[in-house]
């Protein structure tokens, strides 16, 4: 077979608002390199027009320099996916580069022939800041072992050159919107898993540091001391959830080291099985006990440096209250597997609201935009419904109006006829008053779409929230439900819940539990479909987005007293059709719920409904029906 050194191979560069100097330096790197048969794609993530200025005056008409860029910011991340999935079609290799280094003449002559022996290579670099002072004489890059590789990386992307064929593992990219997720380390481990990576030791560019880096070498990523790994969570916590609240630094730190980590040895195990990447999982941990044995092997042998063990081990907390739930891979579709979006049928069931006032039907619609390959159904069960006005709606392709209101169940069972009528085998409802977003359609789509996604998974949810309070998906309800924050795989033994609105429901899952049941039209409904599917083994995958969802029974004022003892009669029903604890548990909540009554911190729309909703506990926690 011919040496890949004598192969064309391609050059991939993410730009972003690159400075003009910097810019104009490694672009005549690039293009004064002694092995030139390559093609050079630069991915403007925004502001095509500027960089393809830039591309211009530094190299000229060389035919070698292309932009490819979309005139959408989706970050560095997916900005390097959709590079690598747009490659020519004769590249039998791919280069990495970063806008703001500078490539040594003979950097792609002295690293593409050990391609030869293995899937990917690596340099060192000489490190400097923009002007040229150096900080560094070389990196010190070295080959680990794969499970090393998982939690301390050694790959840097703009130092490497890899095979074309480690992106048949590689692509579509995981993701799970964390600051971690990083796509050298994703390649490294791709390539590591296969046949293997090396190191040229040796510095075979200038990898300059500057303000504007969104990865550094010469900067602190992990903490050295517990005041340092303090500072660290705070920011994790900004950047993944808004806050830096107590809870939300524990989910964050569990996220973005031990989630990220245990979501990309899950997907090698998946994509890549083998002896290398059968591996992986165990070195991580596959609960937190197991974890931090696992993290503290690694310190005493050497694998993994302190200050990075102190980030994985200030995320145990966080992974205890997930009980170690594998991260959920929402994959996305690269660019040349557009057409491979799995189509689903959306419903958006209206009570009382005018379809141009609904916040759910209009938000929906501006995400979706005029091309896509859903269908979306419109179910007006208000006393005086209006079709023509949601006929109207762009993007709305049925409407139905019951002005008897048969409820909830009916108006899904109506659009799961229809998702069957086009092939679709998943059916997501709607609640009048969820917001919609494009961030969320992309997850949903993406994971709906992967090839990797279980047969076991009946549902796929995000994560509702109403300001600061979790909803959906929880856990069993004890004195509360604990909510589940990060994206996750939920196995039936979990005891998940859902609310309806947002989850996609797998239609041939839903059948084998007798579909929506008629017997619980509104309230109850997502609970009771949710325990059916648990006791069927079905399992639930939880997005790693959140969508604000106010649904109006959290509100006392607004419930009308004969809605609120159908919900309390719905729980009883619902605890009595579970375990024997569910029905004590019961109690206890309308004991202390009554109690706060009392003592006038909370409201209630009916003290009788409240009474006899307690009455009718205590029956329950007895087994009486």
């Amino acid at each position: 077979m011919t040496s890949f050194a004598g192969r064309p191979g391609a050059v991939v560069l993410a730009a972003y608002r690159p400075d003009p100097d910097l810019f104009t330096v490694q672009l005549r790197s690039i293009r004064d390199q002694t092995l030139g048969s390559f093609r050079c794609l630069l991915g403007a993530d925004g502001g095509r027009d500027e960089v393809r200025r830039l591309v211009v005056a530094a190299v000229g008409d060389d035919p070698r320099f292309e932009v490819v860029g979309w005139d959408d910011n989706v970050g560095l991340y997916l900005n390097v996916e959709r590079l690598l999935g747009s490659l020519p079609a004769d590249a039998a290799w791919v280069a990495l580069a970063d806008q703001d280094d500078r490539w040594y003449p003979e950097k792609l002559e002295r690293l593409v022939p050990h391609l030869d022996e293995v899937a990917l290579v690596s340099g060192q670099a000489r490190v400097v800041t923009a002007t040229g002072r150096v900080l560094a004489a070389r990196t010190d890059r070295r080959v680990v072992a794969p499970g090393s590789l998982l939690l301390a990386n050694q790959v840097s992307g703009s130092f490497s050159v890899l095979r074309r064929e480690v992106l048949d593992t590689a692509l579509p990219f995981p993701r799970l919107a964390v600051a971690t997720q990083m796509h050298d380390h994703w390649l490294g481990l791709c390539a590591a898993v296969g046949a293997g990576y090396t190191v040229v030791d040796e510095p075979l560019q200038d990898y300059v540091q500057h303000g504007g880096n969104l990865v550094g070498e010469v900067e602190r990523r992990h903490p050295r001391t517990p005041w340092g790994a303090l500072r660290l969570l705070s920011r994790l916590a900004a950047d993944h959830a808004g806050t830096t609240g107590a809870a939300r630094m524990v989910r964050a730190a569990a996220a973005n080291g031990l989630g990220w980590r245990r979501l990309v040895a899950a997907e090698l195990v998946t994509r890549r099985p083998g002896r290398r990447s059968d591996e992986l999982p165990a070195a991580i941990g596959t609960a937190p006990r197991r974890s931090a044995l696992a993290l503290l092997r690694a310190v005493g042998s050497g694998a993994l440096p302190r200050p990075t063990a102190l980030t994985l081990l200030a995320g145990l907390p966080g992974d205890l209250v997930g009980r170690g739930a594998i991260p959920l891979s929402t994959v996305g579709p690269t660019p040349s597997q557009q057409q491979a979006v799995t189509p689903c049928t959306f419903v958006v069931v209206l009570y009382r609201t005018a379809p141009g006032d609904s916040l759910t039907l209009r938000t929906l619609t501006e995400a979706l935009g005029p091309a896509h390959p859903h269908q979306v159904v419109v179910v007006d069960n208000g006393p005086v419904p209006d079709p023509e006005g949601a006929r109207a709606v762009p993007g709305v392709d049925v409407v139905h109006a019951f002005p008897d209101n048969p409820g909830l169940a009916a108006a899904y069972r109506l659009a799961g006829e229809h998702a069957r009528g086009l092939g679709h085998e998943w059916v997501v409802p709607l609640d009048q008053d969820t917001r919609v977003t494009r961030a969320y359609l992309d997850a949903l789509e993406g994971t709906l779409s992967s090839p990797g996604l279980p047969a076991s998974v009946a549902v796929v949810a995000p994560v509702l929230v109403s300001g600061r309070r979790s909803l959906s998906p929880h856990g069993p309800v004890r004195l509360e439900a604990r909510a589940w924050r990060t994206a996750s795989l939920l196995p039936a033994a979990a005891g998940w819940h859902h609310y309806n609105s947002a989850a996609a429901v797998r239609l041939s899952s839903l059948d084998t539990v007798g579909g929506f049941p008629a017997d619980f039209p509104v309230d109850g409904l997502d609970h009771a479909v949710g325990a059916r599917l648990r006791r069927a083994g079905f399992a639930l995958q939880v997005l790693p987005v959140e969508l604000e969802h106010h649904p109006s029974w959290r509100e006392p004022r607004s419930v009308a007293p004969a809605r609120f003892a159908a919900i309390l009669r719905t729980q009883e029903r619902l605890a009595l059709d579970g375990p024997r604890s569910e029905g004590a548990w019961l109690l206890v909540r309308r004991l202390l719920r009554v109690g706060l009554l009392l003592v006038g911190l909370r409201r209630t729309p009916s003290w009788s409904a409240e009474l006899a909703g307690l009455a009718r506990a205590g029956r329950v926690a007895c087994g009486v029906r």
